[in-house]
Formats: structure tokens, sequence, C-alpha cells
């Protein structure tokens, strides 16, 4: 049985008073940035793009698009933000195996 599929992690997490903008005192949501990706027997194998997210509770799963705005003043303050290397481990594992491997045998 071939395990795979794709997944999602979190990039970089900002609150609202990061960006300077104001919020009620109840208010608790948090802008995601978030790593798409496909991975095989649940090791990350190379990204497949990003979502941008708005949580509205910070225990909640339920996400919902960032509105174009929100993404723009994010991508104004913080520059383009990169994939993380950890994303590609499966690629980086596969590269190293088929280097060492020829050695060891």
């Amino acid at each position: 049985m071939i395990v795979f599929g794709t997944g999602s992690m979190s990039i970089k997490k900002i609150t609202p008073s990061d960006l300077g903008i104001e919020t009620e005192e109840n208010a608790s949501y948090v802008f995601e940035i978030r790593q798409r990706y496909f991975h095989l027997f649940w090791i990350p194998f190379f990204g497949i793009g990003k979502i941008w997210a708005v949580r509205l509770f910070r225990d909640s799963d339920d996400m919902y698009e960032m509105t174009p705005e929100i993404r723009a003043l994010i991508e104004a303050k913080y520059g383009a933000i990169g994939s993380p290397w950890y994303t590609f481990f499966g690629l980086i594992a596969l590269a190293v195996a088929a280097v060492v491997l020829p050695f060891v045998a």
C-alpha cells in the first residue's frame, strides 16, 4: 500500500498588531502563510503552492482565504516569503542516498 497525497504546514503566522491593524479587544484571528506539499509515506517531497489564509480562532481548524489587500500589506512588510528547505526533504534524501549508496555497497 503506497500512502501519498498532499498536506500543508504553517510557515509564517502574523497577528493583526504585527501589521498595525487595530482590532477589537475580543477579536482572535491570525493570518497564516502555509506551504502546500506532496508527500509519499508522509515525507514531504516538493512544494506545490502556498495558501494565504485567515484563521479566525487560534485553536480552530477553519481557515478562510485572505483578501488581496491584506496579502499586499504582508508582502510589502515581509517581502517574498519562500518555501522552507524541509518541504523538499524527500528529494534531498533521494539525492543523498544516490550519492552515498554506491560507496556503501
